[in-house]
């Protein structure tokens, strides 16, 4: 019960208890020695009750109850009148609120209990303001559109940029069109059928800078449906040092170092004829000898790729000089698997594998171009990370050395793919593995962000990894953003953003004005199919877990204070009486 119980002043409480007491405390003495002890028991009782009653006057308590069950009925865009139909004629008394996102939904006075959403569902930012109430999400049909997309923001020069998706649509003949920064189209896929389809358009990447693509819906009449903005980073090809070792010349050496003198990277090859005699090849760079593997060879070199075979042969102090370079200089390495190498991978590469009975391998971006593999995978073991991946099995990865890496895969004559015409496929299949592979130096600053764009006057969340203590984050406007360390890591930062402005925007720390963090900020009626799938699925796992039907609101019900007048003034009454009728 009092638990139940609290005060509207309850900041008084020490000072109002500590007067009341001492005021008591008088009253007894003057009673005990002044009056003669006549009547003391019962005037002690009367002055605690008037007292106390003129204490709790003061502290105005108050009883802690559910709040009365008021309802509402939340609209946001995609509900269905049936929806509301249905529900009013289950639950009478409904008040009736239009979603805005952005903007409150309820004032305290309000004591919403129970809140029925209709539609697609409230943004993620305004999800704060149900807690609290109990509430149930009543999702409408999905959207139809775009519901799906997935690409590489930020890319290469050279690289081919693919959009992928899934396509929602209910009418034949609609088309999705890939148009560049001038409005050309690029790439262009149609539907035939109603129902839910997924799209794979691409494009090749020529110049660096940043880029909005766009991708154009149309009817079958060529009527333009949407067109929603795909921002696009292109940098610069890093060009990397190679070294090829191989027990003897392969095929898929020989289409491999093409592909990586074509596009730019200086590499060195070194086959293999017979005992102590070797071929060698340079592209793009200066003779070096590569007779022995020692630590300063190593050193000039970020990617090292060598085949099984010549792995094993290695002499024991050249592993040795492999794996300090790998761990003190940052060296990657390659390894050019056989099926002995799944077999017995050895402790160099601390790589195992496991047989499956898959042989062929589809990426993500090209998946009608079927990939071999050896009928294995590497196992998925603490600290491994994947390059790719298939039905739960890792194709190719590496294991992280100090400062180097260590891979492999279980890709099988990869230049079958550049015969059979998928030379696309071949080219991000390796720049996948060489970009994630080879040695890398970590940049004083690393932005990242979970969204691919940003929404005027919509948070705008975003990472940083910096050694700089204290980092100050501005943007192009030079206003400071708040930012927040995180617990386990000192160098990862936090901050939401609220850009105002459309088109290409960044942010930049005060210390470091140069290397600049570039996002692109669109309409609120951008992407709207995109956005309201995404909200539908974070409203049903917001709102319909066991927590938030739980969840009661409480609120503070004053106590009637003509009580404690009455008994104030009775009390206060007898002992202001009392003396007179004495005398």
């Amino acid at each position: 019960m009092i638990d139940n119980l609290s005060f509207s002043n309850i900041d008084w409480l020490l000072p109002v208890c500590i007067s009341a007491i001492l005021i008591w405390v008088i009253f007894i003495w003057k009673e005990w020695y002044v009056s003669k002890k006549k009547r003391f028991f019962l005037k002690t009782f009367l002055a605690f009750l008037a007292i106390g009653s003129l204490a709790l006057i003061a502290l105005k308590p108050v009883k802690i109850v559910d709040a009365e069950k008021n309802k509402v009925i939340i609209f946001t865009p995609g509900y269905k009148e049936a929806q509301l139909d249905s529900l009013q004629n289950e639950t009478k008394k409904l008040e009736v609120i239009n979603y805005e996102p952005g903007k409150p939904l309820f004032t305290e006075d309000d004591r919403i209990t129970s809140a029925f959403i209709l539609g697609h569902g409230i943004a993620s930012f305004d999800l704060w303001q149900f807690d609290g109430i109990s509430s149930r999400f009543l999702s409408a049909a999905g959207p139809d559109g775009v519901t799906k997309l997935h690409y590489k923001g930020i890319n290469s020069i050279g690289d081919s940029f693919v959009l992928q998706g899934n396509y929602k649509n209910s009418k034949n003949g609609n088309r999705l069109i890939l148009e560049g920064p001038a409005g050309r189209s690029l790439d262009s896929i149609s539907f035939d059928n109603p129902g839910v389809h997924s799209f794979n358009l691409k494009s090749a990447l020529k110049a660096k800078g940043n880029f909005l693509y766009s991708l154009v819906e149309k009817d079958s009449t060529g009527n333009l449906l949407t067109s929603n903005p795909v921002p696009v980073k292109v940098k610069d090809r890093q060009v990397l040092k190679i070294l090829i070792l191989n027990a003897y010349p392969t095929f898929e050496t020989k289409y491999l170092k093409n592909f990586l003198a074509e596009s730019g990277h200086e590499v060195v090859v070194r086959s293999q004829l017979t005992r102590g005699r070797f071929k060698f090849e340079y592209f793009n760079t200066e003779r070096v000898t590569v007779n022995s593997i020692s630590e300063e060879i190593l050193e000039n070199f970020d990617l090292l790729i060598i085949d099984a075979i010549e792995l094993r042969n290695m002499a024991g102090r050249a592993r040795d000089n492999l794996k300090i370079a790998v761990k003190e200089q940052g060296l990657g390495i390659f390894i050019q698997p056989d099926l002995n190498f799944f077999n017995s991978p050895g402790k160099f590469s601390e790589l195992n594998f496991a047989s499956t009975q898959n042989s062929e391998f589809r990426m993500e971006e090209w998946p009608k171009v079927p990939i071999e593999t050896y009928a294995f995978a590497i196992n998925d073991e603490f600290m491994l990370q994947a390059i790719h991946e298939s039905d739960g099995h890792i194709i190719s990865g590496y294991r992280k050395v100090q400062n180097g890496r260590i891979g492999t895969s279980v890709f099988q004559d990869t230049y079958k793919l550049i015969l059979e015409g998928n030379t696309e496929a071949y080219q991000a299949l390796w720049s996948q593995i060489i970009t994630d592979l080879s040695k890398t130096e970590e940049p004083d600053m690393d932005w990242s962000s979970n969204s691919f764009m940003a929404y005027a006057n919509e948070p705008f969340s975003f990472k940083i990894r910096t050694s700089i203590q204290d980092p100050e984050i501005m943007d192009d406007q030079e206003n400071e953003i708040p930012i927040k360390a995180d617990i386990d890591i000192p160098t990862l930062w936090t901050g939401t953003n609220f850009p105002r402005e459309e088109g290409w925007r960044y942010l930049f720390t005060s210390r470091d004005r140069i290397s600049k963090f570039y996002y692109y900020t669109g309409n609120t009626k951008d992407w709207t199919s995109l956005r309201a799938q995404k909200t539908m699925q974070e409203n049903k796992r917001y709102f319909n877990s066991e927590l938030k039907d739980n969840q009661l609101q409480k609120i503070q019900e004053p106590i009637n204070l003509i009580w404690f007048y009455i008994v104030f003034l009775l009390s206060i009454g007898f002992l202001w009486l009392e003396p007179k009728i004495s005398s």
